[in-house]
């Protein structure tokens, strides 16, 4: 495996679970006043979101792994 194929490889894995990461920790809320419809988010650390956020973690720790050991041959 080459090096362009190893971080290509790993940067779409980090860009799909980062995406998954904030898409499963924001929330929507909707409130109303007499006059106006307020529109909110707020982001909720959920065990999804750790999950996602330990992945990504090991996967670039993997990543500095298996670039070295590529380096070496």
């Amino acid at each position: 495996m080459t090096k362009h194929k190893l971080t290509l490889i790993f940067l779409i894995l980090i860009l799909i679970l980062t995406f998954l990461a904030i898409y499963s920790a924001i929330e929507f809320q909707k409130s109303t006043t007499e006059t106006i419809e307020w529109q909110s988010a707020k982001f909720m650390l959920t065990a999804k979101t750790k999950l996602f956020g330990i992945s990504i973690l090991l996967s670039i720790l993997g990543y500095i792994f298996l670039r070295k050991k590529i380096n070496k041959t």
